[in-house]
Order: C-alpha cells, then sequence, then structure tokens
C-alpha cells in the first residue's frame, strides 16, 4: 500500500514540475532517478530561480498595480496575464492587496492560478476568502479532477475551513480519490465526520463499479479512522449487497491486500462474517489459497481463524489442512509441534 501511495506522489510532484516549467510530464523521464523528496527539492528550486529571474520586473509591476483599482486589476490579470502570471504575482503582493483582488476573481480563474502555487501559500490565501468562495473553488477543482491537490489543500487548512471544503463532495469516487492523499490519520477522521450523508455509502458504491482503480483507497482509509466509524463504513458495504462483497473480495485477490483487508474483519459480527464466508468466491481454490497465505503470517493468522470458522463445512475442513501443511513447510528443518 505505502508503495502504491508514494508511486502516485511521485507522480504528482512529476506533474507540478511540468506544470511549472510548461512542458509534458513525458520531458521529465529524465528525472525517474529521483525520489519523492529530491523531486520536490527540485520543483521549489526551478520555482525560486524562476521568480528570481523575473523579480525586479514582478516587483515593479506589483508596485504599479497599487494604483489601479482591485477589480481592474483582476479583470487585466484573468483576462490578458493568464493563470501562471498571476501566480507568480502573488509571490510580491501583501496579503490585503491579494485578498482584495480574489474577491474580483471568478472561481474558475482561481483554481486555475491555484494549480501554480504552492500548497502552503493557497492555504494561507484561502485564511483570507469569504466561506462561499471556499465552497465554490472547491467545486472547481473537483470538477477538474485535481485529487492530488485538494487532498494535499486538506492535510493543511484549519478546521474552521475544514468543513466548508469537506461539504461540497457529494459523490463516492471524488471522495475516495482525494482522501487517498490526506496523509494524516487524524485529519482523515475530521473529513470523514463532515461528510454529508449518503457520500459513504456511494463510496462503497464507487468501489464496486471501479474496484481496481478505488478498493486500495477505500481499505486504506477504513483501516485509519475510529474503531466506530470502521464498523460504520463496513455496514455500508455489507448494505450495498453481495455483488459489493464478491467484487471487493475479488480485488482483494487480485491486487494482494489481504494485510490491509483482514484487520477489518474484527468490525463484522459473527452472523456478518458468516455471511461472507458464504459467498460463492470461496469454492474457487485460487481465492481461498490467497487467503490462506495471507493468514500464514502471524500478526493476520487470528482473523484467518475467524473467517474459516464460518466457512461451509464442505470447505473448512480443507482450508485447515492446507493451512496446517503451510505452517509445516514454513518451520525450520528438524522443528517439531513441541520445538
Amino acid at each position: 500500500m505505502r508503495s502504491t501511495l508514494e508511486r502516485f506522489r511521485r507522480e504528482a510532484e512529476c506533474q507540478r514540475l511540468a506544470r511549472l516549467l510548461a512542458c509534458d510530464t513525458a520531458e521529465l523521464d529524465f528525472l525517474a532517478h529521483l525520489d519523492i523528496g529530491e523531486l520536490r527539492l527540485l520543483r521549489l528550486a526551478a520555482r525560486d530561480c524562476l521568480a528570481q529571474s523575473q523579480r525586479p520586473l514582478l516587483q515593479r509591476a506589483v508596485q504599479a498595480s497599487r494604483l489601479l483599482p482591485a477589480a481592474l486589476i483582476a479583470r487585466i490579470g484573468e483576462n490578458t496575464l493568464g493563470p501562471l502570471l498571476c501566480a507568480r504575482f502573488s509571490d510580491f503582493m501583501s496579503q490585503p492587496h491579494l485578498t482584495s483582488i480574489c474577491r474580483h476573481l471568478s472561481p474558475a480563474f482561481m483554481a486555475e492560478v491555484g494549480l501554480h502555487l504552492d500548497v502552503d501559500k493557497l492555504c494561507e490565501m484561502a485564511l483570507s476568502l469569504p466561506p462561499a468562495t471556499i465552497r465554490a473553488l472547491t467545486r472547481e477543482v473537483l470538477q477538474r479532477r485535481e485529487y492530488i491537490l485538494l487532498g494535499e489543500v486538506l492535510e493543511r487548512l484549519p478546521p474552521a475551513l475544514l468543513r466548508h471544503v469537506a461539504r461540497e463532495f457529494t459523490e463516492g469516487e471524488p471522495y475516495l480519490r482525494t482522501m487517498f492523499f490526506v496523509e494524516s490519520p487524524a485529519r482523515r477522521q475530521e473529513i470523514v465526520e463532515l461528510l454529508p450523508e449518503g457520500v459513504l455509502l456511494d463510496s462503497m458504491r464507487a468501489v464496486a463499479r471501479s474496484p481496481e482503480a478505488l478498493l486500495p483507497q477505500a481499505l486504506s482509509l477504513t483501516l485509519e479512522v475510529s474503531p466506530a466509524w470502521q464498523r460504520r463504513m463496513m455496514l455500508y458495504t455489507l448494505e450495498s449487497g453481495d455483488s459489493l462483497l464478491a467484487d471487493m473480495v475479488a480485488g482483494i485477490v487480485r491486487l494482494e491486500l489481504w494485510g490491509i483487508a483482514l484487520p477489518l474483519v474484527q468490525r463484522f459480527t459473527p452472523e456478518e462474517i458468516a455471511r461472507l464466508m458464504r459467498l460463492p468466491a470461496w469454492h474457487d481454490p485460487d481465492v481461498l489459497e490467497t487467503l490462506l497465505k495471507g493468514g500464514a503470517r502471524q500478526a493476520l493468522r487470528p482473523w484467518v481463524e475467524v473467517m474459516l470458522a464460518q466457512l461451509p463445512p464442505e470447505l473448512a475442513a480443507p482450508a485447515r489442512a492446507r493451512l496446517a501443511a503451510m505452517d509445516q513447510a514454513a518451520s525450520p528443518p528438524g522443528a517439531g509441534p513441541g520445538a
């Protein structure tokens, strides 16, 4: 899971560097040897270099802009300069001056400018914007499917603004894709509690529609919220029907995600586990084999034992025999049961 997240974050850094340099990400393939931290340092250094090379010109332009009405500056920026230049101008503006201009910009244009800003700068600007503008900006970013940027902003926003952003999630898929880029479990918990009713249920439906793309996000999110919310999200899964459960089991097998999925079994009642283990999927020897291999790891064994206890008898006996064979094969040579 961590390697998947790191790959996404590395791709995000490449995308942001490509935006800064106005090039295609394919042109940055020669940087493949750099890790995430090195890419970020390179992006910041390139941004500082570009800013310094244009610093005198930008400073003079910003000083001259103080003589013009904020509404006129906004119109010039949106219709003439474009988002990249406006983002660079913002580095040399005082926060009150910048805020007065932002009030005259369209949310669509501000969202484009935000793509070229450092996330900390973007969050600083957000503090001075009215809630209605924050909500409009969130809708624009979601419409553009800029989930990486939104996740990084959600990570840093103060709680007072967080609720305005969180409540703009109305569908499950954008929510799951964004939350994949919110690293702090505490912040994930805050966001989950602010969601509109029905978004979590829709997120389970989104997983059913696209398990390969969304199952890692759904499982990682469920694993990192409180036990009460884990139970609630597992109930959403059950309420979505056996077909969703079957899709999830199939996705877990294909993506080798038992390490994330098995601990969540503790949030099911025995009756709910029995329902899970009655799925036709368990009659596939390959599916059952992946579960047993997951249980071969000692930390996950208790959850596999709980599941095997609810497996139909005609499947449970050979499954236990296979698990015992795995244990014996993993034992050091000469080690016996009493060793």
